[in-house]
C-alpha cells in the first residue's frame, strides 16, 4: 500500500513537471507570434518570450531542462545559428567562473564541510537562543563576501544555510529559508557594487553618467551605499 502511494505520488510530480516544461515550452516559442508591443520589435518579443519562458522554467520545474528549451529556442532567431549560439553561451568567461564554483561548493557540501561550518555556527553561545542575530549574521557575512565575489558568497552561504535548516528541521519551500535564499542574494548583490572602484559600481556610475550627464564622486557614492544598506539590513530582519 506505501509503495502503491509513493508510486502515484510520484507519478503525479512527474505529470506536474512535464506541464510546466510544456508551458515553457509554449511560452517561448508562442510568444514571438504574438502582435508586437511598442516599442518592441518582433525580434524583441521573441527574444522576451524566451527569457520569460526561461524564468517561468527554472521557477516552476527545474535548471536544465528550460535552459537547453531556451538555448534551442535562441538557435531559431533571426541571424543565429547553433555554432554562434554555444559559442557566444559558453565562450564567455562568466558561465566557467560560475561552473567553476558550483564545482567547488559542491566539493565543500560532499566534503562535509558546509555541515562543519554549519555546526560551528550553531554552537557559538553569541547565536544560540538568537535566530535574529544569526539571520544579521548571515546578511552581513553575504554582504561582505559579495564585494569580492558575489556568486562564490551566494553559494557557499546557500550550502551552509541548507545544512542548518536540515539539521534544525526546516524542509524546502518553507518561509525562513525561502526569504533567507532572498535575502543572502540581495545583500551578496549590494556588496557586489559596495566600493565605488569595483567594476560593477564603475560601470553602472558611467552608466548613469552618459545619460544624466551628472558625474558622481565616489565619497557621494559610498555615503549614499552605506545608509542604504544600513537601512534595508533591520527592514529585511
Amino acid at each position: 500500500m506505501t509503495d502503491h502511494i509513493k508510486k502515484t505520488a510520484l507519478s503525479s510530480k512527474n505529470t506536474k513537471l512535464y506541464i510546466h516544461y510544456g508551458i515553457c515550452f509554449l511560452i517561448m516559442f508562442g510568444f514571438g507570434q504574438l502582435p508586437p508591443i511598442a516599442p518592441l520589435t518582433p525580434l524583441g518579443m521573441q527574444v522576451l518570450g524566451i527569457f520569460v519562458g526561461a524564468v517561468y522554467g527554472w521557477s516552476f520545474a527545474d535548471m536544465l531542462v528550460p535552459s537547453v528549451i531556451g538555448i534551442v529556442a535562441l538557435v531559431f532567431l533571426e541571424g543565429n545559428t547553433m555554432a554562434s549560439v554555444i559559442a557566444n553561451g559558453f565562450g564567455t568567461h562568466t558561465v566557467w567562473f560560475m561552473l567553476m564554483i558550483m564545482v567547488f561548493t559542491n566539493i565543500i557540501e560532499e566534503e562535509g564541510l558546509a555541515k562543519y561550518f554549519a555546526n560551528w555556527i550553531m554552537s557559538q553561545k553569541s547565536l544560540s537562543g538568537h535566530p535574529w542575530l544569526l539571520t544579521f549574521a548571515f546578511l552581513m557575512t553575504a554582504y561582505f563576501l559579495g564585494s569580492v565575489n558575489v556568486f562564490a558568497s551566494m553559494f557557499i552561504l546557500w550550502g551552509i544555510l541548507y545544512s542548518i535548516c536540515t539539521t534544525v528541521g526546516y524542509k524546502p519551500y518553507d518561509a525562513y529559508p525561502t526569504i533567507m535564499i532572498i535575502g543572502i542574494t540581495m545583500f551578496a548583490v549590494l556588496g557586489l557594487v559596495l566600493m565605488p572602484y569595483s567594476v560593477n559600481a564603475l560601470v553602472i556610475l558611467s552608466t548613469f553618467e552618459k545619460i544624466t550627464g551628472v558625474a558622481v564622486n565616489f565619497g557621494s557614492y559610498i555615503a549614499f551605499m552605506i545608509p542604504l544598506v544600513c537601512l534595508l539590513m533591520p527592514v529585511f530582519i
